[in-house]
């Protein structure tokens, strides 16, 4: 198991950074497999804020923002950042479905 985590990791980092879709699961690489937190945030951030990416790539990665805060016991600033996928995403069903549980659950 944890020679196919580091072979896609590998695999992921070695290709483009400006496909989103991309770079959310080089971000979620960090974040879950190497528990880099703050590395994984960051890039998060980034997606987020690209105004080009999709979306439903900028929910998912709000959602990861969110997930990321819980981690780190920041629980307010994740309750902001779920209630904020419910108010500027409400499109992206899946995502806010997974915010608003998010939020019963802090």
């Amino acid at each position: 198991m944890t020679q196919t985590l580091l072979f896609t990791s590998m695999l992921l980092f070695s290709q483009s950074d400006t496909d989103p879709a991309e770079r959310l699961v080089r971000a979620e690489v960090l974040e879950v497999a190497k528990g880099d937190l703050e590395k994984a945030m960051a890039e998060y951030r980034a997606i987020e804020a690209d105004e080009k990416a999709p979306a439903s790539i900028r929910a998912r990665a709000l959602l990861a923002i969110g997930r990321c805060q819980r981690k780190r016991g920041e629980l307010e600033a994740a309750r902001r950042t779920f209630a904020d996928i419910l108010a500027r995403h409400p499109a992206e069903k899946e995502t806010a479905r997974q915010a608003k549980g998010f939020l019963e659950e802090i």
